[in-house]
C-alpha cells in the first residue's frame, strides 16, 4: 500500500447521520441490491435556447444522484445475477442483470436531472475507502460533449441510439490511459478524490448503415476517435457513426492519498488502475434531438429544467426509499448524510474470486507499462514529455517537480536530443498529466 503518499487533510468529517436503508432484493434479481435513493417518476424538458459559443464551452451536463449498489452488470454479464464485482449505479433505478434498452425505456424511475426523459443506465466500479467501506459518491455528473479537429464537420454528429451498450475500457480500439483517470481535487480547502471516465465516440454500422448496438466481446462495435486531425468525424471507416462523447465525473469525500481502492482492483499495487464504466442508452427522442442540436450548434448550458441550471428539480431524487432526504441538491449530499452507510458489510465480490476483468487494467509483471520521460527545459518550471503504454504513443506534459518524484521512483529519462533525432521535431506543449496518475503506474 502506498502509505508514503498519504497527506493529512485539514478538515475532518463531522459526525454523520445514518440515513440509508438496509439492502433490499431487486424485483428481478436474485443477487442482493443496496438502495440509496428512490429516483423520480417525473420529468423536466431539455432547454436549448442558449447562444452559440466557442466550441470548448458547449455541451450538456447532467447531475445525478446515486440510485443503488449491486453485483449486477447487464452489459458484461447479461442474465447472470450477482456475477460482477460491486458497482455503483445511477440513472434508471430498476437497472439489474436483465436490463436492456427496451426494458429501461419502458420502466423505472430516474435518479438524474430530466427524470424519465433520460432513463439511461450508468454504472462504474464501487469505491472502497481505506477502512474497507463502500463509499457513496459526493457528486456525479455526466457530460455529453463533442470535440474535433479544426476542419471537423459538426453536422456529422449523430443521435445516440437507444439500446446502445458501451463499455469504457482500455480494450476499446483507440483508448489511452487519459480516458480513465483519478486525481485529487479541492473542495473549500478539503482534498477529495475525483474519477473521470471518457467513453468511445465511434460506432460500427451494419450493412444498412445503422449503428451496431452491442458485440459479443462488448467492445468490437466501439472505438475512440483519432486525436482531432480534422479529417471528417475523426472516426475510422470501420466505425463511422459519430456520437457525442459521454463522460462520467464522480467525486468522493475520500482522502485521495489514502489506501482507497475500486471493487475491480486486483491488489493495492494497482490502486484505481482498473477504472472503467458501462452505459446503456434509453432516451426520450425529443430530449436526445435537443442534446444533438446543442452539440452540432456548439451551444452552452443545454440542460434539463430552467435555463440557469435547475439543480433542485425533481426532488424525490434526493430521498432514500424511506423518505429521508440525503442530497442537498443534484450537486452534493447533505452534510449529515452517511457516506458509508453499509459499513464493511459489502465486499468487492459476492464470493471470493468472483467479479470480472474489464480489460488490461490489472498490470502484472508480465505486462508492465513502459514510461518514457524526455527532458525539455522551457519556462520557469520547465517541461517534461511523457509517453506511456506498450507502444509509447501518447504524449503529455508533466512538471519538472513531478519528474523529480518519478526519478526517485526509478523512472529513467531519455535525452531530448535522442527524442528529436527519432521523431524529427521538437515536442510542443499539449496538455498536462496528473503526477499522481504517473506515480500509480510505476509504484
Amino acid at each position: 500500500m502506498r502509505t508514503t503518499r498519504r497527506i493529512a487533510v485539514a478538515a475532518t468529517i463531522a459526525t454523520l447521520l445514518a440515513a440509508l436503508v438496509a439492502p433490499s432484493a431487486a424485483a428481478q434479481s436474485a443477487a442482493p441490491r443496496y438502495d440509496v435513493t428512490q429516483g423520480t417518476s417525473g420529468s423536466t424538458p431539455m432547454r436549448t435556447n442558449s447562444p452559440i459559443v466557442a466550441v470548448d464551452n458547449h455541451g450538456t451536463r447532467i447531475y445525478c444522484t446515486t440510485s443503488h449498489l449491486s453485483y449486477d452488470d447487464p452489459v458484461v454479464f447479461p442474465g447472470q445475477p450477482g456475477r460482477a464485482h460491486l458497482h455503483t449505479f445511477w440513472g434508471n433505478t430498476e437497472t439489474n442483470y436483465a436490463s436492456t434498452g427496451d426494458s429501461l425505456l419502458s420502466s423505472g424511475n430516474s435518479s438524474c436531472e430530466g427524470g424519465t426523459n433520460n432513463r439511461s443506465s450508468y454504472w462504474a466500479p464501487a469505491l472502497f475507502d481505506q477502512f474497507d467501506q463502500a463509499v457513496i459518491p459526493e457528486s456525479i455528473f455526466v457530460y455529453y460533449k463533442t470535440f474535433g479537429g479544426p476542419d471537423f464537420d459538426r453536422t456529422t454528429i449523430q443521435p445516440i441510439p437507444n439500446g446502445l451498450e458501451m463499455l469504457a475500457t482500455t480494450n476499446v480500439d483507440g483508448a489511452w490511459f487519459g480516458d480513465f483517470r483519478t486525481e485529487a481535487v479541492d473542495d473549500d480547502g478539503r482534498a477529495q478524490l475525483k474519477a473521470t471516465i471518457q467513453f468511445p465516440v465511434c460506432i460500427a454500422v451494419d450493412a444498412s448503415g445503422s449503428p451496431i448496438l452491442s458485440s459479443p466481446n462488448n467492445t468490437d462495435h466501439l472505438a475512440y476517435g483519432s486525436p482531432g486531425d480534422g479529417d471528417g468525424t475523426d472516426c475510422a471507416d470501420t466505425h463511422p457513426y459519430r456520437i457525442p462523447q459521454v463522460s462520467y465525473h464522480i467525486t468522493y469525500d475520500v482522502d485521495p492519498y489514502s489506501d482507497w481502492y475500486l471493487a475491480s482492483d486486483t491488489s493495492a499495487a494497482t490502486q484505481g488502475d482498473s477504472l472503467h464504466a458501462d452505459y446503456i442508452a434509453a432516451w426520450d427522442t425529443e430530449s436526445m434531438d435537443r442534446l444533438i442540436q446543442c452539440n452540432i450548434e456548439s451551444r452552452s448550458h443545454c440542460e434539463f429544467g430552467r435555463f440557469d441550471g435547475d439543480r433542485n428539480q425533481l426532488r424525490s431524487r434526493f430521498l432514500s426509499p424511506d423518505g429521508t432526504r440525503l442530497y442537498a441538491s443534484s450537486v452534493e449530499l447533505r452534510p449529515g448524510t452517511d457516506r458509508t452507510p453499509f459499513g464493511t458489510e459489502l465486499t468487492k465480490n459476492l464470493e471470493d474470486g468472483g467479479g470480472h476483468d474489464h480489460g488490461d487494467h490489472d498490470h502484472n509483471d508480465d505486462e508492465a507499462i513502459s514510461i518514457t520521460l524526455t527532458s525539455f527545459d522551457e519556462g520557469t518550471d520547465g517541461w517534461v514529455l511523457y509517453e506511456h503504454g506498450p507502444d509509447a504513443g501518447t504524449q503529455q506534459w508533466v512538471s519538472r517537480s513531478c519528474a523529480a518524484q518519478l526519478t526517485q521512483a526509478g523512472v529513467s529519462f531519455t535525452p531530448l536530443d535522442d527524442y528529436v533525432a527519432e521523431i524529427g521535431s521538437r515536442p510542443t506543449v499539449d496538455t498536462w498529466r496528473d503526477c499522481a496518475f504517473l506515480l500509480n503506474l510505476v509504484n
